[in-house]
């Protein structure tokens, strides 16, 4: 056995023999186990003595039978930990706090944001009457009763545009006449008379079909 198991053995015992009041003190989170859904963390309890938890739960803002609201923790992350009995044989791991190096995503009062390592998120945000913003590669912003805004990675806002499959084909049918009429008056002024060549008659708009990246649903 090292030393240091063998300050956890003597350390757990001594706590054991010598019960004390539950208490809730700040650690670090060891590791994670996301098949049994627990972690271990490491709390000091103001002692000096550094003491690695069991396999303990995690407290989660919703939680049921079918349904949770539920993060997988990383190594290093600050949490505040719960001892739930006097003998400290059980533990709750009850959430995280910010600090220095985790200073947070700087949110309004009012608003709430959950940001992932990779920097999507799901921002509830105030503008214009409420709006619900996420992002990833892509993003869509949907405001309170006023419209949706969907973007894409990459976009530029001068240069690119998400159109209506209707505008699309708008767009189109009125390119095809104008089209149509450019060379209708091109094949009256250069085609010769009685060469059997006339202007463009039958020029079909081609209809758009959608995006499969993007798309409405009803």
């Amino acid at each position: 056995m090292s030393m240091h198991a063998l300050a956890q053995a003597i350390g757990a015992v001594s706590q054991r023999f010598n019960g004390q009041p539950p208490a809730i003190v700040l650690g670090s989170i060891v590791s994670y186990d996301a098949a049994t859904n627990r972690a271990v963390a490491e709390v000091d309890w103001g002692t000096g003595f550094t003491y690695q938890t069991p396999p303990s739960q995690l407290m989660v803002p919703w939680n049921g039978a079918d349904y949770t609201d539920q993060s997988g923790p990383q190594g290093g992350e600050q949490c505040v930990v719960a001892c739930l009995d006097p003998y400290g044989d059980v533990f709750v791991i009850l959430g995280y706090t910010t600090n220095d190096d985790a200073p947070g995503a700087n949110v309004p009062s009012g608003e709430r944001k959950i940001v992932d390592p990779r920097g999507s998120f799901v921002h509830w945000a105030t503008e214009r009457g409420g709006a619900v913003r996420t992002s990833a590669a892509g993003y869509a912003t949907i405001f309170g009763g006023t419209g949706t805004e969907v973007g894409g990675e990459n976009l530029d806002e001068t240069n690119d545009a998400i159109m209506r499959k209707s505008d699309v084909d708008a767009a189109l049918a009125a390119q095809i006449a104008q089209l149509k009429s450019d060379l209708t008056t091109w094949a009256a002024a250069h085609l010769q008379g009685g060469s059997g060549a006339s202007g463009p008659t039958t020029l079909t708009a081609v209809e758009s079909t959608g995006s499969t990246k993007a798309r409405a649903a009803s």
